[in-house]
């Protein structure tokens, strides 16, 4: 089994907006004391901004996939969830990165949460892959992907290779 953590790029950018975050609620609070306004909002604003600080950065440390022979299998914070190989329809690169695209995906846990965030979309169905690919491993996510699925159109293969190499 092999498993791939967000790459240095996309830690950084989930820390450093959870510290941007922070800072700016802080000046907030400052500015809200500054004004004399009630003392219970200022603190609710502490542990708000602390929070979403936590929150972010837990995520950053925790995402992960993993690859096996016969399955994706994509954790989040919230939720995790289970593809197949042999579900896997197609690689998009779009303007939001890369994604795998899979026609049906096993929910693990979180399954109130997949439910509510249906509404926007199927995006169960998909992985983010993009953020998971540095130039030092993506000839190894490469092959695998070519590996379990041989099926898959080469040219979606070369035209991710392609776009990494160049970045």
């Amino acid at each position: 089994m092999e498993t791939y953590y967000l790459n240095k790029t996309w830690k950084f950018m989930l820390i450093a907006s959870a510290v941007i975050g922070v800072f700016v609620m802080m000046i907030l609070a400052l500015l809200l004391i500054i004004l004399q306004v009630i003392n219970f909002l200022v603190v609710g604003l502490f542990i708000l901004a602390l929070l979403s600080m936590f929150e972010s950065t837990y995520e950053a440390l925790y995402i992960k996939i993993e690859f096996s022979e016969t399955e994706v299998i994509y954790y989040q914070p919230r939720f995790i969830l289970q593809f197949s190989w042999k579900d896997l329809e197609k690689i998009e690169i779009g303007i939001y990165g890369v994604v795998l695209i899979f026609s049906e995906a096993k929910i693990l846990n979180g399954h109130w949460l997949v439910k509510v965030l249906k509404i926007f979309g199927p995006w169960e169905r998909t992985i983010p892959y993009g953020c998971y690919i540095s130039p030092t491993n993506i000839d190894k996510i490469e092959e695998i992907i070519s590996t379990y699925k041989s099926n898959l159109d080469t040219d979606s293969i070369k035209l991710l290779s392609n776009h990494f190499k160049k970045a």
